[in-house]
């Protein structure tokens, strides 16, 4: 019984995943029909990904340019930009929770004693808000958007088109924080020098490379599926036990569970009446109570407008700690330490995410308004 709880605690999305798929088999009681509903195309994409965000991280080419960008920190606002603009870009090619995973303990041991733990606080905030919203810029950023980019055939033109003029603003709004809440005063990182496995990383680079292909449909996902396992077997045996698959499995949840409610006339009649008026809002309060990853699976089955859902969950993923399932892993890792200041932590995380949130918002209005 420990051990399920414990389970439960640790998997929480997967567990109410799956709970609720099995409450929408009553919805739709046609195995024949569950096979079509999960996007194979997706779950090949994101396997790929992991393992070899995973295997590059192992070769120490993050931490070697981390590494590298901290020798010239030479302020703590200099500093501060470094750590939240790291995530911000790496994000777009290996996810927001990978570069959280790598960039939020790190912060907080470096960090001790060369900042505040108010600023620390507020610097671990905006690391978490640029890497939801570095991640949106490109499709294999997060799960989301290679989700929508692939169930609606997006081209390259429409998908950068959309976003980035959210990308630029979220850029410039994470650099105005930098220069508010850090100053110039000198501080000297004390920083490590990383051993590189060059073969390595060159090889898995190529192989990220290799799946933008994938993505950008020029080659197949089960030819990317293939040479994925080779090279993991070849070159990084170790990666096979590091993908989350309890993640793969939740999306194969929300794919079922989203096609039991599409499959009922009358569940899919509400859902149709309610995003016809803003597929945009609809998709970003859902984001706010069940995370913007099954809400972009979930509405998907009830709108054809998928630029409003794209747009509506990445904006999304800002506001509660819960509205992107990354931000979770900030949090735990920040609640570790007893010393950091967790009161205010949440008061920094609402504040600085909600202002985020309706900024861009109010760009979205802006630009339907041109």
């Amino acid at each position: 019984m420990n051990s399920i709880k414990g389970f439960i605690k640790k998997e929480f999305t997967f567990s109410i995943a799956f709970v609720l798929t099995c409450f929408s088999i009553v919805l739709n009681p046609n195995p024949k029909t569950y096979l079509g509903m999960i996007d194979f195309r997706v779950l090949i994409i994101l396997f790929s990904l992991m393992g070899i965000s995973s295997a590059l991280e192992s070769s120490g080419a993050f931490n070697a340019l981390r590494d590298f960008l901290l020798k010239h920190c030479k302020s703590e606002r200099a500093f501060a930009l470094v750590m939240v603009f790291l995530p911000f870009f790496i994000s777009a090619l290996i996810t927001n929770d990978v570069a959280l995973i790598i960039f939020v303990p790190f912060t907080l041991m470096l960090a001790s004693g060369l900042i505040s733990n108010k600023k620390l606080a507020i610097l671990i905030v905006l690391q978490t808000i640029a890497a939801n919203l570095g991640s949106m810029m490109l499709p294999v950023g997060n799960p989301q958007n290679l989700f929508l980019y692939t169930f609606y055939s997006f081209d390259v033109r429409t998908f950068f088109s959309a976003i980035l003029p959210y990308s630029a603003l979220s850029a410039l709004m994470l650099l105005f924080c930098g220069f508010l809440f850090f100053d110039k005063r000198e501080i000297k990182a004390i920083v490590k020098i990383s051993i590189v496995d060059k073969k390595k990383a060159g090889i898995f680079f190529l192989l990220l490379l290799f799946s933008l292909l994938t993505v950008f449909r020029i080659v197949s996902p089960y030819v990317l599926l293939i040479v994925s396992i080779i090279v993991f077997f070849i070159f990084s045996r170790d990666v096979f036990f590091k993908i989350d698959y309890i993640l793969l499995l939740t999306f194969v949840c929300f794919f079922l569970f989203s096609g039991n409610l599409s499959a009922n006339e009358g569940v899919k009649e509400f859902f149709t009446a309610i995003i016809k008026r803003s597929a945009f809002t609809v998709s970003l309060i859902t984001s706010q109570i069940i995370s913007n990853v099954p809400s972009a699976v979930l509405l998907s089955q009830f709108t054809n407008d998928g630029v409003a859902l794209l747009k509506g969950t990445n904006i999304g993923g800002l506001g509660t700690p819960i509205a992107s399932l990354a931000s979770l892993i900030t949090i735990k890792a920040y609640m570790k330490d007893s010393e950091n200041d967790r009161k205010n932590f949440f008061v920094y995380f609402l504040i600085l995410n909600i202002s985020f949130l309706l900024i861009l918002c109010a760009l979205k209005v802006a630009l339907e308004l041109l």
